[in-house]
């Protein structure tokens, strides 16, 4: 009985002066920082797995609460977050944490949950249209197919035609319509393949970026002039 007592007069009197208590103890805790922390590390090593399920049964209990402190407290230590993340030791240890096992079960665990599976499903319904547009689930249906390829074959067009803007023949300095203008490889060994057929096919405009890269631009008499030449050297 007693000890109720005092608790609730602690309470009372905490409650009444709380910004008095919070400024002593900040007070404290600079004049005292290096003690406190030396006291705080010896305290964890010794009781360690105390610690570890008190704060398990403690995130179990007010989930809810923490969650709400959460987001609350994010947008005020959004920047110091990413800051920290973008650290190149806090990278290595994320990553070598993601490679382990505990980390897997955990992810596992996480995707079970209902409000996890609720959520997903939300966003598939909300992007739909762009996941099937975007991914393999355009095979299923011939118009997403058709739209899809037409994406990528547009951008590859547009990737090319920005490249020949403001470029010349190399060779006679051609540049009246750079529309024109065609590629021809320096070395045909180092050759994959043909960059005009490829843009028409379904491919990866990286690949025809690095191809891109071993040609020249040269106008069409220019270039037949050269196919020519090479004919004739090696007969």
């Amino acid at each position: 009985m007693i000890s109720e007592q005092l608790r609730a007069k602690n309470r009372t009197y905490y409650e009444k002066n709380r910004d008095k208590r919070k400024s002593f103890d900040k007070e404290y805790y600079l004049k005292n920082k290096s003690k406190i922390l030396v006291k705080f590390k010896e305290y964890r090593k010794n009781h360690r797995d105390k610690l570890i399920t008190y704060g398990r049964e403690y995130r179990k209990k007010n989930r809810t609460k923490l969650r709400a402190f959460e987001k609350k407290r994010y947008p005020e230590r959004k920047e110091k977050i990413k800051e920290y993340r973008q650290r190149p030791e806090v990278k290595a240890r994320i990553n070598a944490y993601r490679k382990t096992p505990k980390f897997k079960s955990y992810l596992k665990m996480y995707r079970q949950r209902q409000e996890v599976k609720a959520k997903r499903k939300e966003y598939n319904e909300r992007t739909r249209e762009h996941i099937n547009a975007r991914s393999g689930v355009y095979n299923r249906r011939p118009e997403m197919k058709s739209h899809y390829k037409q994406y990528r074959k547009d951008i590859r067009q547009e990737f090319l035609s920005t490249y020949k803007k403001g470029k010349c023949c190399e060779l006679c300095g051609y540049n009246k319509y750079p529309e024109i203008l065609q590629f021809h490889h320096k070395n045909k060994s180092k050759k994959s393949f043909n960059i005009a057929n490829k843009v028409k096919t379904v491919s990866a405009l990286k690949a025809v970026k690095a191809e891109v890269d071993k040609c020249i631009l040269l106008c069409p008499n220019c270039h037949a002039w050269l196919h020519v030449n090479s004919h004739k050297k090696a007969k």
